[in-house]
């Protein structure tokens, strides 16, 4: 115990020596060499410098210098013999590894009170932080330059990159203070810091910023589908086109293109924007088009935000009709194209016709889809009515499949086709007014313009005594219907009538009139 008391006498009388020996207003201390300034893994900073050649050292005091009030404050001290370099913890208020860089530097006091300059040999830390970029799968990193090193600016930094918790490698080197980390995998997690070595990656010395950690989440999400559901002639100059996307995707727009002759190959003809929210059974009019003589075909492409086509549709190729007239046999030929692209191919066909401008309301026929050119032949022979004209389209009808978005199945039809027959007319050669047999003069007209009917009755003079352009309406023998019978004897006949073409036609002949 008296051992112990001594030494501690003769530690109070050096320092009563010391401070005897001390000059007040002695000039600075000699500039403390900091070797580096560092992030941990743990994100504290660590600084770490040399041994002060300086008599008599005291302690070590640790300055921050505070970009607002750009002030040197003395955040830490350490005792001489403690260790040349000292860690602030994370969550310190000193330590802003996380959001920003910050300058470090250090000073040293001796035992008269005497310190080197606030602020000489300031190191900065280095923050890392990163940009994604999407459309390349990869990051982009970037930080500021450690240009701090005794040795110079000559500094090499190194990347490390850690995935799915594995050890850190060396994922590439660089002068400059970004580096791009390419192949980025989808759902993987990734670590990330940066490493500056001083005589450009020789050493000794080094610092590394924090650590950033990423989970790989933000890559695009592809389309699982992409149907085109329908195109369908609407008029001579439209067809329809109608596309089923998956609007959980990251698209952009929607491409529609069409091709006429496969030597030709698909054109854009148009594109709908994707929005948020949309119906995911999309619309679109083409009005480019002449649907009564050529067939086109269709496909839909999905571009994503990054520009690049993701998927492509199934193909819809619209029906193309054609129908030809037989005016002696008095039919109709209708041969058509088929249609192509349906998940659920064609289960029939069904044939609508019109005439006078009237559609019927069911199919006159149903036809399977056996061939890849259809023809039905439609006998008009017994049609009695109507102006000679004969319309027909053709709808085509989707077999049962399983389809995106529970859709039922579609219908496409194609091009209306028209062909006009030449007016049939039956003239009686004699009436009897006064019989209830045949007690009117008229013709039997079909397959003719009633619009355009004209009939007149002369008698052997030349005389007119009847005439009307009502189809519907004969003569009765009497002078204009009206009255008494004209004489019984021979009238000449003229009738003139149109077809549904506007075609001319006329009749000229000779009538008697009977008791």
């Amino acid at each position: 115990m008296l051992k112990y008391f001594f030494i501690i006498i003769l530690f109070f009388t050096s320092l009563t020596e010391v401070n005897a020996q001390c000059v007040p207003g002695s000039p600075p201390l000699a500039t403390v060499i900091v070797d580096s300034v560092s992030v941990l893994p743990d994100s504290s900073v660590i600084i770490c410098w040399q041994q002060s050649t300086t008599d008599d050292i005291l302690e070590y005091d640790i300055i921050m210098f505070d970009p607002v009030t750009l002030a040197d404050i003395t955040i830490a001290t350490v005792p001489f013999g403690a260790g040349l370099c000292f860690i602030i913890p994370f969550g310190d208020a000193n330590n802003t590894s996380d959001s920003s860089p910050r300058e470090y530097g250090v000073r040293v006091k001796d035992m008269c009170g005497n310190a080197s300059t606030n602020g000489d040999n300031y190191h900065n830390t280095m923050f890392l932080e990163n940009t994604i970029n999407i459309c390349a799968a990869s990051v982009n990193l970037k930080w500021n330059a450690y240009d701090d090193f005794t040795s110079g600016t000559n500094v090499l930094y190194e990347i490390f990159v850690s995935q799915d918790a594995a050890p850190f490698i060396s994922a590439g080197t660089t002068s400059s203070t970004s580096f791009t980390f390419s192949g980025v995998v989808q759902g993987s997690n990734y670590r990330f810091y940066v490493r500056a070595i001083e005589n450009n990656g020789v050493g000794p010395f080094s610092s590394s910023t924090n650590t950033i950690n990423l989970n790989a989440d933000f890559f695009l999400k592809d389309p699982n589908f992409l149907y085109l559901y329908r195109a369908t002639v609407v008029s001579d100059n439209q067809v329809d086109i109608q596309f089923y996307v998956d609007t959980a995707a990251d698209a952009k727009s929607y491409t529609i293109k069409r091709m006429e002759k496969p030597t030709d190959g698909f054109i854009a003809i148009g594109s709908i924007n994707a929005t948020s929210g949309m119906n995911p059974l999309v619309s679109f009019s083409d009005f480019n088009v002449e649907s009564k003589i050529k067939s086109y075909t269709y496909i839909v492409e999905m571009v994503n935000l990054c520009n690049e086509v993701k998927i492509t549709s199934n193909i819809g190729k619209t029906i193309l009709l054609y129908t030809i007239n037989d005016k002696i046999e008095l039919t109709n030929t209708l041969v058509w194209t088929p249609y192509e692209g349906w998940l659920g191919g064609i289960s029939e066909y069904e044939i609508y016709r019109a005439y006078g401008g009237v559609w019927e309301t069911t199919p006159i026929a149903s036809m399977p889809a056996l061939l890849d050119t259809i023809i039905y032949v439609d006998d008009v022979s017994t049609v009695l009515k109507g102006n000679g004209e004969f319309c027909y389209k053709v709808i085509a009808l989707e077999g049962p499949a399983l389809r995106v978005g529970n859709l039922s199945d579609a219908k496409s039809t194609s091009n209306e086709d028209c062909v006009d027959h030449d007016p049939l007319i039956y003239i009686p050669n004699a009436f009897a007014p006064e019989s209830s047999f045949n007690p009117i003069f008229k013709p039997v007209v079909t397959f003719a313009e009633p619009h355009s009917y004209q009939m007149i009755i002369y008698n052997r003079w030349g005389q007119e005594v009847f005439k009307t352009k009502n189809i519907e309406e004969g003569w009765n023998g009497a002078f204009n219907n009206k009255g008494d019978l004209q004489e019984i004897g021979v009238y000449v006949y003229f009738i003139e009538i149109n077809s549904s073409g506007n075609q001319q036609y006329q009749y000229r002949g000779k009538v008697t009139m009977i008791r």
